[in-house]
């Protein structure tokens, strides 16, 4: 095929366009030994950062990179770290320390689905499984047989391709054995106890649980406890389906960080489980009971920024009954970023935040809202509600409130508060519960108050994001 260049499943025409076919191995293959050479580009020796996405790369390349690039202190969202210093250990490497700053921890195969004795397959795409980030990748079968070679075996096939789809399914099943603990706890301390060994540099600890644990783990501390040993550890990045499966993580290292973020994937739990954990807490209904929020606030006492916008189903941030604080609770806490927080709850933080900076809010509600079909009722801000917070905390340093709908009983209200932040420059979106000229404060209320905005522009350079009814009031997005 002349101006054609062949590649593993297919080729591209002198066209550029790739045209796919199926590749098979030729009959007489040459391994030709060479002798050994060390063809590193100069830059390995002096690399830091190397952002990969999630499933990039293979993680048995992790030791590779670890060894040729000694200074690396990121490798991104590279998932299949864990794997990789899993195969250090088992090489019996002992004194390495890499010099290692974040860690992404990819904890999959959660669920019986997951363990298959044959990959699937479709008629279209054929097999793209794989079977673990964090076990050995048999990708290759597919990129040396064609992406066919998982098809069942039919009555059709010849006898050279069923030998070839049998050796690859013996090759499936190999791989299977070496997958990860399927005990969940002995397989997450081998990965805490594995990073505590060669990530003694750890700041940061992203973990994403691709589904909830079918049962809680019955010792957290022997898990998690030696990541509270890592002294430099002070950020803790969570993505999970259910709040009970890190409590015992937060609150072992919760003293040490100065910033977290919480992601919580609700589509990974079934709705009714959701419900009553999000309105009884982590567990059953009495006094020990503890809200996603109260969970993180009571045992992080030491942060500097909060990222909980997108936790827990419909993104509320409640607390259920008053937080139990430490000495000096949120006193260094400048950013705040959640989603529909009741008047409680915003009520115990904003006392606490002496030097809080930024607030970030979807909106202010009288109680947590369950489902898409459920009410809560919008908190319409008061003068009582604003003396209240003001008395608990004058915030002297807050500089920024966005919210995607902020409500005040009226535009006195909304004037009063934004008056009493002596740092403020930008807040909004200011709504008064009813605007409308009939009813409610009237037209030289409405006109009075976009002079405020005016003024407050002018003398303080403030920015004040307000619905005004006009054609161009729309909502800010967050």
């Amino acid at each position: 095929m002349e101006d054609q260049m062949e590649i593993d499943g297919g080729f591209y025409s002198s066209f550029g366009s790739l045209v796919q076919y199926d590749w098979y191995r030729p009959k007489n293959i040459e391994y030709v030994e060479e002798e050994p050479t060390s063809k590193l580009n100069p830059i390995a020796s002096s690399l830091q950062v190397l952002k990969l996405p999630a499933l990039t790369v293979k993680a048995e390349i992790v030791p590779v990179l670890l060894k040729a690039c000694p200074k690396l202190r990121s490798l991104g969202q590279l998932s299949g770290i864990p794997y990789g210093l899993e195969q250090i250990s088992k090489m019996g490497v002992e004194n390495l320390e890499t010099n290692l700053e974040e860690i992404f921890l990819y904890v999959d195969m959660l669920d019986d689905i997951d363990w298959k004795e044959t990959p699937d397959y479709d008629d279209h795409f054929g097999s793209r499984d794989k079977i673990s980030t964090n076990s050995p990748n048999v990708s290759f079968i597919s990129a040396n047989f064609g992406r066919k070679i998982f098809k069942p075996i039919s009555t059709n096939d010849e006898g050279d391709l069923i030998r070839e789809k049998t050796f690859a399914l013996r090759v499936w099943k190999e791989a299977m054995k070496l997958a990860p603990e399927r005990w969940i706890e002995k397989r997450l301390k081998q990965y805490v106890d594995n990073i505590f060994k060669y990530v003694k540099k750890l700041r940061r600890l992203t973990m994403f649980l691709t589904s909830a644990f079918e049962d809680d783990l019955e010792d957290p501390e022997d898990i998690w406890g030696n990541l509270a040993e890592i002294s430099t550890l002070v950020e803790l990045d969570l993505k999970y389906a259910r709040i009970g499966d890190v409590a015992g993580l937060i609150q072992i290292v919760g003293k040490k960080l100065k910033k977290f973020t919480a992601f919580c994937i609700p589509s990974m739990r079934d709705m009714n489980s959701l419900i009553l954990e999000q309105g009884l807490g982590i567990v059953e209904n009495n006094e020990n009971a503890q809200t996603e929020a109260l969970v993180i606030c009571e045992n992080c006492p030491n942060l500097e920024e909060l990222n909980c916008g997108s936790m827990s189903l419909r993104n509320n941030f409640h607390f259920g009954r008053p937080m139990v604080c430490q000495p000096n609770h949120f006193e260094n806490l400048r950013h705040i970023s959640v989603g529909r927080i009741t008047i409680d709850t915003l009520k115990q933080i904003w006392s606490l935040s002496q030097v809080l900076e930024t607030l970030k809010i979807e909106q202010v509600l009288s109680t947590p809202q369950m489902t898409i079909f459920s009410t809560s009722t919008n908190v319409n801000l008061t003068m009582a509600d604003i003396r209240t917070l003001l008395l608990s905390n004058k915030m002297h340093k807050l500089e920024s409130i966005k919210a995607f709908m902020l409500m005040f009983e009226n535009f006195a209200a909304a004037k009063f508060f934004i008056r009493q932040l002596p740092a403020l420059k930008d807040i909004g979106k200011v709504f008064n519960h009813d605007i409308s000229w009939e009813g409610g404060e009237g037209p030289e209320a409405f006109f009075d108050f976009e002079d405020f905005a005016e003024r407050m522009k002018e003398e303080r350079k403030m920015t004040i994001r307000w619905r005004n009814g006009r054609v161009d009031d729309v909502a800010d997005e967050l």
